[in-house]
């Protein structure tokens, strides 16, 4: 899959978002240990699943410490967003109704990190 499929175009004239984009979401409702709130998030999901389910699947990305010690979280490194990733809190979303709003691009080591780790629970 060439980079520019990859690509998410949203009806709403949103910045393109893409896997690997790190995005401010709004998360609620939630359920549980469900991560909520309007966080920042990494999109994980390519352009194809987009394009069949309008939807597009996340892992919430949380700013607290306590998170550093969990073996599947990733510490975010050389961006603006800081915090870990949480691979475990995998999820679909609908961008349309979850106010996407891009923030950075993950570099693609981490992106290939998370993406590594993702599939290793299936």
């Amino acid at each position: 899959m060439t980079e520019s499929s990859k690509e998410v175009h949203h009806a709403q004239g949103w910045d393109e978002i893409k896997q690997g984009s790190i995005c401010w979401s709004d998360l609620n409702p939630t359920l549980g240990h469900e991560q909520h709130g309007r966080r920042p998030v990494l999109i994980v999901s390519n352009a194809e699943y987009y394009k069949y389910t309008k939807m597009v699947k996340i892992v919430a990305i949380s700013s607290s410490e306590r998170q550093a010690s969990f073996p599947l979280n990733i510490p975010l490194k050389d961006t603006k967003t800081k915090g870990y990733i949480l691979t475990d809190q995998e999820r679909a979303i609908d961008p349309e109704n979850r106010n996407i709003e891009l923030i950075e691009q993950a570099p693609a080591d981490i992106l290939a990190h998370v993406l590594e780790l993702i599939s290793e629970t299936y």
